[in-house]
């Protein structure tokens, strides 16, 4: 899953010294509250894996980013959800039709 974040339109009047990414454990009634501590670079996208974040299939994940200035922390972005399924699979082979032909 990759997530891509926008810079803040205003970051206070002081330069932006770092970003955070918080996530739910997988329960859609839990918000967003645990740091996702292997994102520390301060990119605007972050790919997540299921293994490196211990999330499960069949769950919807909530997301949310804040970002921080020498002051203090932003506000929380908007919530995101995503729910992590298997990914679709090939089709299957088609079958093989009978050819019939006409003695008329």
């Amino acid at each position: 899953m990759i997530l891509n974040f926008e810079v803040p339109q205003d970051s206070g009047g002081s330069p932006l010294t770092r970003y955070e990414l918080f996530m739910n454990d997988g329960n859609d009634a839990n918000d967003p509250a645990t740091q996702v501590t292997s994102y520390t670079d301060n990119a605007l996208t972050y790919t997540l894996t299921a293994s490196t974040e211990g999330m499960v299939l069949g769950k919807i994940y909530k997301f949310r980013f804040r970002a921080t200035n020498i002051i203090d922390n932003s506000e929380y972005s908007d919530i995101v959800r995503f729910g992590l399924i298997e990914p679709p699979a090939a089709p299957s082979a088609p079958t093989v039709m009978l050819a019939i032909t006409n003695t008329t």
